[in-house]
């Protein structure tokens, strides 16, 4: 994708500056303020929805490993239910 390039900046004559430019050039600078700060708005907003997820993420990773230490638990535990459960005798009659 190609960039436009500007054209080059020239100063205004003071001759030509009246009432029309100065009007242009007060809301020129109000548009720019307002989109800076709209621009540091959603910076701001996306900083801390990151913080956020980072944090969800955290508490997500622990809780698996929690689920995985039970997990362990309980296979250890069945494993020592079935190593003492007699197996059943098949009888014959």
């Amino acid at each position: 994708m190609e960039s436009r390039r500007r054209g080059e900046k020239r100063p205004i004559p003071a001759e030509l500056k009246d009432e029309k430019y100065f009007e242009r050039r007060r809301r020129n600078n109000q548009a720019a303020k307002k989109s800076r700060d709209a621009r540091r708005m959603r910076e701001d907003q996306i900083a801390w929805r990151a913080c956020l997820l980072e944090q969800e993420n955290a508490s997500l990773r622990a809780h698996i490993n929690a689920l995985r230490q039970e997990t362990i638990t309980l296979r250890a535990l069945l494993a020592a239910r079935d190593e003492t459960t007699v197996p059943s005798s098949t009888t014959k009659d």
